[in-house]
């Protein structure tokens, strides 16, 4: 199978169900989806460090290995997961330099076959859409230097009310409305959507994968 048709098997049923910043959640996400594609598989979380061209250290955070022969597993996928917007741009050079990086004359890691950015993205994209336009052009810049394609994961958030009656669930403990305040609701959840981006020597795919379960503008049964 593609590496397109095996995104489909990503478990977005669950995205409503994590909750915060999530930055270990989505790297179990990936682990969960590498895991369940056929063939065997294993997963290094972190990555090994490496040394970039200006002597830097830099670490992604996972390795998705697929059975070469024997007992010996080939690197095909690196990834990083990066929630904060402001990092998005350098963590894609991180995933960079890992194509790039060299144990003498050869390549350190030679069955790479993708890099994968996975971010975080708002639903409304007034604070986001400058930084993730760099993101894409650049990932798109990135993916005619190298053999390896280049994937931008977008895992959609939402703003949500509950004077809208968009709240679809809630807490047992104290918000922000103090002492009167006998539980708190979810801000900014995941709406259940996932916008993939797949670079090949510069020409670009789109997948979507999931359907907005919860989110701005979608009301819940029973509130």
């Amino acid at each position: 199978m593609s590496i397109e048709t095996d995104f489909k098997k990503l478990k977005d049923s669950r995205l409503p169900f994590l909750w915060g910043k999530c930055h270990e959640a989505l790297i179990g996400l990936w682990i969960d989806w590498w895991f369940s594609l056929k063939e065997k598989r294993l997963v290094n979380n972190g990555g090994r460090k490496i040394k970039d061209s200006k002597g830097n250290y830099r670490t992604a955070d996972i390795f998705l290995c697929k059975l070469k022969n024997g007992r010996k597993y080939a690197i095909e996928g690196i990834a990083e997961v990066e929630n904060t917007k402001p990092k998005w741009y350098e963590k894609l050079k991180t995933l960079e330099e890992y194509t790039k990086v060299k144990v003498g004359k050869n390549l350190k890691f030679p069955s790479l076959e993708f890099i994968l950015l996975s971010i975080v993205y708002d639903e409304n994209p007034n604070s986001s859409k400058k930084l993730y336009n760099k993101l894409i052009e650049e990932a798109k810049k990135v993916s005619r230097k190298i053999k390896q394609k280049v994937i931008i994961a977008k895992f959609i958030k939402s703003n949500i009310a509950e004077s809208r009656k968009e709240v679809y669930a809630t807490i047992d403990m104290a918000g922000v409305g103090g002492d009167k305040q006998k539980d708190f609701f979810i801000w900014k959840p995941f709406t259940g959507e996932i916008e993939i981006i797949i670079y090949n020597n510069g020409n670009e795919k789109i997948i979507k994968v999931g359907k907005k379960l919860v989110g701005k503008n979608k009301k819940q049964k029973g509130l």
